[in-house]
C-alpha cells in the first residue's frame, strides 16, 4: 500500500476519466494530475451511467493520475460510495493494485456488488464503449 511519503497514483477507468468533466464537478481537478494511459487486470462491466471494474482475466484501459493533495481521496471515496470502515457495505472498494502498464502501484476502485446481470465490456475500454453505444 502506498505510504504518505511515496508518490501516490490513482487510476480512473470510467466517468472520472479526464474527458468526462466529473473531476471539475468534484472540485479536485487541481489536486490530481494526469500522467497518461494505463492498463489494469480485470473485467469491466456496464452498470448504466458508469462502469465497474471487477476481478477477471481481461485488461481494462484506464488513465493514471498523480495525487498531489491526499484530501482529494476523501472526495473520491464519497463519490465512489467507499467507506474504509464499512467495506462490506461500500459500492466500491479502493485498493492499491500493481498495474499491468506502466509498472506502478496505484489506487483503483473495485466494484463491490453483484455484477451477474451486468453486460461485460469486452474491449475493457469505457470511452470506446460509450462512443459506440451513443452511435446507435
Amino acid at each position: 500500500m502506498p505510504g504518505p511519503e511515496d508518490r501516490q497514483f490513482i487510476v480512473f477507468y470510467g466517468s472520472l476519466m479526464k474527458d468526462f468533466g466529473r473531476l471539475d464537478e468534484l472540485g479536485i481537478r487541481q489536486a490530481i494530475h494526469y500522467i497518461g494511459p494505463c492498463e489494469v487486470a480485470g473485467t469491466l462491466v456496464d452498470l448504466g451511467e458508469y462502469p465497474g471494474l471487477v476481478p477477471g482475466e481481461g485488461i481494462v484501459q484506464g488513465e493514471m493520475f498523480e495525487i498531489s493533495d491526499l484530501e482529494s481521496l476523501k472526495a473520491l471515496d464519497r463519490f465512489e460510495e467507499y467507506s474504509p470502515t464499512e467495506k462490506i457495505n461500500s459500492l466500491y472498494i479502493r485498493l492499491a493494485i500493481h498495474l499491468l502498464k506502466p509498472d506502478k502501484i496505484a489506487w483503483v476502485y473495485i466494484y463491490n456488488q453483484d455484477v451477474s446481470n451486468s453486460p461485460v465490456i469486452e474491449s475493457g475500454d469505457w470511452k470506446q464503449y460509450c462512443a459506440y453505444k451513443n452511435k446507435g
